[in-house]
């Protein structure tokens, strides 16, 4: 299980498909990936382009994705429990986090914590932009 934050476009969405399609799954269980994103435009685009990359086949069978709109006063925390009532999902094996910037990837992180959607073993992959001088000098 994949959860995606500020999805955009779709990239960080679109780079997971390899890996999973590569990892055995049933028709009973296939892999699931959620890509959160407020743009009405960019949630449409992520969903059309991820929809186009799985095709007609077999890998729509091995992926599942849910492209998920949440609206403007919503929280990560109301995201969170959205996912686990709503679709039966308690906690992700990956998670990125939205953002280029350390104080809101700080922020999601203790909101994820908070809410139990980590597990022992999950992963948090957050970029920094280099442009706005919190990476690494």
């Amino acid at each position: 299980r994949i959860l995606v934050l500020g999805a955009g476009l779709g990239s960080s969405t679109l780079r997971s498909l390899p890996a999973l399609l590569e990892t055995p799954s049933s028709p009973d269980e296939p892999h699931q990936v959620v890509s959160v994103e407020g743009d009405v435009h960019l949630s449409d685009a992520c969903a059309r382009l991820t929809e186009h990359s799985l095709g007609d086949g077999d890998f729509q069978d091995r992926v599942l994705h849910t492209p998920l709109m949440p609206g403007l006063e919503t929280t990560l925390a109301e995201v969170i429990q959205t996912l686990r009532e709503g679709y039966d999902l308690p906690t992700f094996d990956t998670i990125v986090l939205a953002g280029r910037g350390p104080e809101k990837h700080r922020d999601q992180l203790s909101m994820l914590l908070e809410a139990g959607a980590l597990h022992r073993g999950s992963v948090i992959h957050a970029e920094l932009d280099d442009r706005s001088g919190d990476a690494a000098d």
